[in-house]
């Protein structure tokens, strides 16, 4: 059972005593593959099912925010539902490999099935958070749909780095938008740019490496700024 993970799908149940209950399932070929106790393997996947509930949970108390708000009238759903709501699928994905071995199948077909949403839907909400490793990044006067369709993206980006040099008098303000992978600390990354920009002459240099930390350069923006002044935002 240890040396690979084993594929578990969660489901609803009638139990003998009429009740419904939320049971985790594993394959036989699986279960005798790994000779484990019944007991072991129950505690396991009780274990397991806990865990899935409890994201579950938190999904649904953030789904149920968003009704009140849409009941309310509210101009547009406050975003950070959505950030929240990818937090903790972001949360529980992050740490399927060490759950016991275990991992859900279709993970996002599961909490789709279980929130009466849809996949792609969740899939966002974890794009979202991934963009935004912070609540207080998000404006939450611009609307669920503001970032659902990673309007962002067409505002300047998310991460934007600026270096500022002299020329002629002149301050030129040079922003690139960075698409960054999940894992990156945003204080080391910025630490090191910020180290590249005032030590290397080589710019190519500075792409090899971002390159090398699968760290996507994308638009470029240069702003040029006369007497101190510094461009608007």
């Amino acid at each position: 059972m240890n040396a690979a993970l084993v594929p578990v799908e969660v489901s609803l149940v009638r139990t003998p005593e009429g009740r419904d209950r939320m049971v985790s399932k594993i394959s036989l070929s699986h279960l005798m593959s790994g000779a484990p106790t019944m007991t072991d393997v129950d505690h396991k996947l009780s274990m397991f099912t806990e865990e899935y509930l409890a994201t579950l949970s938190r999904c649904k108390e953030e789904l149920h925010h968003i009704q009140e708000e849409k009941r309310g009238k509210r101009r547009g759903v406050n975003p950070l539902h959505f950030w929240r709501i990818g937090d903790s699928l972001l949360a529980y994905l992050g740490g399927q490999p060490h759950q016991d071995s275990f991992v859900l199948r279709d993970p996002y077909g599961h909490f789709a099935r279980d929130l009466s949403v849809s996949k792609s839907t969740l899939q966002k909400a974890v794009t979202f958070r991934r963009r935004f490793e912070a609540p207080e990044a998000i404006d939450t006067t611009k609307g669920w749909d503001y970032y659902r369709e990673a309007r962002y993206l067409q505002a300047g980006g998310v991460e934007s780095v600026t270096k500022t040099a002299s020329l002629e008098a002149l301050d030129v303000v040079v922003s690139v938008r960075l698409t960054i992978p999940v894992g990156i600390d945003m204080q080391w990354l910025r630490s090191q740019l910020s180290h590249w920009f005032c030590s290397s002459d080589d710019p190519s240099a500075i792409s090899r490496w971002l390159e090398e930390k699968g760290i996507e350069i994308g638009d470029c923006e240069i702003s040029i700024v006369t007497d101190g002044t510094q461009p608007r935002g």
